[in-house]
């Protein structure tokens, strides 16, 4: 068994070298063409068809004979419901067509009277504006009618009744804003947290701890019948902040 697939190997190798020493040789690469190609056939066609059955609307027809010419010619129905036919040769010099029918597409159409009207209109009143440009005319503003006149005046008696009511609001607002600052005191509340956060150290201008703010009612100025001494209330708070130090 080992000896017969040895020689299939053996000629395995030696088949697919011959190939491609053969291929090399022989390949289409390394060869020079020497047949030359056939001469042309002489040929002919013709065909008609139709967008509808049994309605005809172009035909074609093409002969070539075995020189290598051409000559042929199509027709067809355009959308204006004109028969169109296109005659051509083409040989070793080109395509050269040949139009029948077609007078029509190369004649310049000629105006109507309708046409013929804008454009005298036009012309004219491009000259009068070409001519006032370089004159320099200035250009024709419309008058406003009476109608036009009144519904302005209206708009801008309107306008600066609505500015001058609105003028009379800010000047009355800021009034307001000035002698709410001249009359207002400022809160005792307030300077006293604002003494306390410059102050590092030390009791408040009432004789009070910082650390007391909050736990009781201000000290009062007097007593209850308007004297100038230390009130009850007082002595309260003033034990309160010594109890207050002695324990920090």
């Amino acid at each position: 068994m080992n000896i017969v697939v040895t020689a299939l190997v053996l000629s395995n190798t030696c088949m697919g070298s011959w190939a491609l020493e053969v291929y090399g040789k022989y390949s289409t690469e390394n060869l020079e063409v020497t047949t030359p190609p056939p001469p042309p056939k002489p040929y002919s066609f013709k065909y008609q068809a139709g967008r509808y059955p049994g309605q005809i609307d172009r035909v074609h027809q093409e002969a070539g004979d075995g020189s290598g010419i051409v000559h042929g010619s199509y027709s067809y129905i355009d959308p204006k419901h004109k028969v169109r036919t296109v005659d051509y040769v083409a040989d070793a010099n080109g395509f050269h067509p040949s139009l029948t029918n077609f007078e029509d597409t190369l004649v310049t159409p000629t105006d109507s009277e309708a046409v013929k009207l804008a454009k005298e209109k036009h012309y004219a009143l491009y000259e009068r504006i070409a001519n006032a440009n370089a004159q320099g005319i200035p250009p024709h503003v419309p008058a406003d009618s009476a109608s036009v006149t009144r519904a302005k005046d209206k708009h801008l008696q309107l306008f600066q009744k609505i500015a001058q009511e609105h003028a009379e609001i800010a000047a009355q607002r800021e009034a307001e804003r000035l002698a709410f600052e001249a009359t207002s005191v400022p809160n005792e509340y307030s300077m006293s947290v604002e003494k306390h956060d410059h102050a590092a150290v030390g009791f408040n201008h009432d004789g009070r701890n910082p650390a007391c703010r909050g736990r009781g009612p201000p000290p009062t100025r007097g007593n209850g019948n308007g004297g100038s001494g230390s009130s009850q209330t007082d002595e309260q708070v003033n034990g309160m902040n010594a109890a207050v130090n002695g324990n920090s």
